[in-house]
């Protein structure tokens, strides 16, 4: 990977998700262009930081989501977090910027597999630049 990439994954992490992980979990950084065990009509990319930190950023759902699609979403990143041991999952919503959470973060709250190492972020979509676009 590019440093320019590098960089801007770093910033999105750090800046957008407010992580505050260790500069050594950027040493490595592997990125895939989906998530394969997702249905194909959902655009996703998956991105694994130093085999630490595991994120989804997933497209397109902005005028679908609802418990019952955000339900797979976050069993499918705790299955894999715990899979891979990795310290956490955080799903990460590209939505329209008038985009409402409410509803969506307290379902998301209720689920039984939200643990305190599972977080739920919307992002508008014109902040994700590539390589970070689904």
């Amino acid at each position: 990977m590019n440093k320019k990439h590098q960089n801007i994954i770093e910033t999105f992490v750090r800046n957008t998700l407010g992580c505050t992980c260790p500069d050594e979990i950027f040493d490595r950084i592997d990125l895939q262009s989906s998530i394969p065990e997702l249905s194909g009509d959902i655009r996703s990319l998956r991105l694994v930081l130093g085999n630490r930190l595991l994120v989804y950023l997933v497209a397109g759902l902005s005028n679908i989501v609802s418990s019952e699609t955000l339900s797979p979403l976050v069993s499918c990143g705790v299955r894999d977090r715990d899979a891979h041991q990795l310290n956490r999952f955080r799903l990460v919503l590209l939505v329209p910027e008038d985009f409402e959470p409410m509803g969506i973060q307290l379902s998301f709250q209720s689920m039984s597999m939200v643990d305190e190492r599972v977080h739920l972020h919307f992002v508008p979509n014109h902040d994700i630049r590539e390589p970070l676009r689904p």
